[in-house]
């Protein structure tokens, strides 16, 4: 078990961020384990023809992880909220030599390690500047161009939570987070097979939503890192769905097809490009619905970070819960 005990200064000091770098790296698990993976098969199918001439077994061999501990060099705690994927690519090139070599150490502690992972003990700096040119052709060839709809999916998980935490406190923000993870009297328990008693020390829990992340709970736990919880965002099994959902049902025939199917799709925050994108429409006519259930109550819209997210209120909600079918 890890337990990371959280002081009221931590709580206050806890923040969200997203992060371009993580998933890439979970990304490339994906490929390594497709059935662990299986809401983003239609993704994997289609990558796996644009990596043929990128090498990734560096990576692949820092993801191994034999012993059940994986290095986190290569997925630093982002320090902002909306990082920049050259800042992360950055941040990886500036780890210095002595952790590079303590985390491959710790995955491979028997020292019984290939050739790609020995790479990162022997030349540190080489290694990684390597590994994020790699890291740099891989998001270029498998994720830029859905990283729009990847980051509204994280925008708006992390607007949901958001909200949780501030209504209903902690309990409410680790209640449903993952059926590992259980919030007791200041004590944030993640069932994992090591021990570990964290202290955040009034620096606070970073959560970051992470697409990719599925179907398992991450920390991040030793120094230098923040103390770090990875989890799965909401609605993560229509990621990647780019057909609508046949009209049937009572609330289609009571607000009409296009309507019913903008109330469905909220079961997550959404942007009104992003809505467009799932349901084929234009972002007006979204744009022109969204208004009228607006006016009648059902959706409200809040801006975060860069976007503008419309979502369920407790009425909607109802209403969906009731005659969505």
């Amino acid at each position: 078990m890890i337990r990371i005990h959280l002081t009221p200064e931590d709580l206050a000091e806890t923040r969200f961020a997203f992060s371009p770098v993580w998933e890439a790296v979970q990304s490339v698990e994906a490929l390594m384990h497709p059935g662990k993976y299986v809401f983003h098969l239609p993704w994997i199918d289609q990558a796996r023809g644009a990596v043929r001439d990128l090498d990734l077994e560096p990576l692949q061999a820092l993801l191994s992880y034999p012993h059940g501990y994986r290095v986190d060099f290569v997925t630093p705690p982002p320090d902002g909220p909306y990082p920049d994927f050259e800042q992360e690519l950055q941040r990886i090139l500036a780890t210095p030599s002595d952790i590079v070599r303590r985390e491959v150490g710790l995955t491979y502690p028997d020292g019984d390690m290939p050739e790609a992972a020995r790479a990162f003990v022997d030349d540190p700096q080489g290694s990684l500047r390597r590994l994020t040119e790699t890291l740099h052709g891989y998001w270029d060839a498998t994720l830029a161009e859905h990283w729009p709809r990847l980051r509204a999916l994280l925008e708006g998980d992390v607007l949901y939570r958001a909200k949780r935490l501030a209504l209903e406190g902690a309990e409410g923000l680790f209640g449903d987070i993952h059926p590992s993870v259980t919030w007791n009297d200041g004590v944030l328990t993640i069932d994992k097979r090591w021990e570990a008693e964290v202290e955040p020390g009034g620096r606070g829990l970073l959560l970051i939503p992470v697409a990719f992340s599925c179907p398992k709970c991450s920390v991040i736990s030793d120094p230098p890192w923040q103390p770090t919880l990875v989890y799965t965002p909401r609605a993560i099994a229509t990621l990647w769905d780019t057909e609508r959902a046949p009209a049937d049902g009572v609330l289609d025939e009571l607000v009409g097809e296009t309507r019913a199917a903008i109330l469905r799709a909220l079961e997550i925050p959404m942007t009104t490009t992003e809505m467009a994108s799932r349901l084929g429409v234009t972002p007006g006519a979204v744009s022109q619905q969204l208004s009228v259930l607006r006016r009648a109550g059902v959706v409200d819209a809040h801006r975060s970070g860069r976007g503008v997210y419309s979502e369920l209120t407790p009425l909607g909600q109802s209403l969906v819960g009731l005659l969505g079918g």
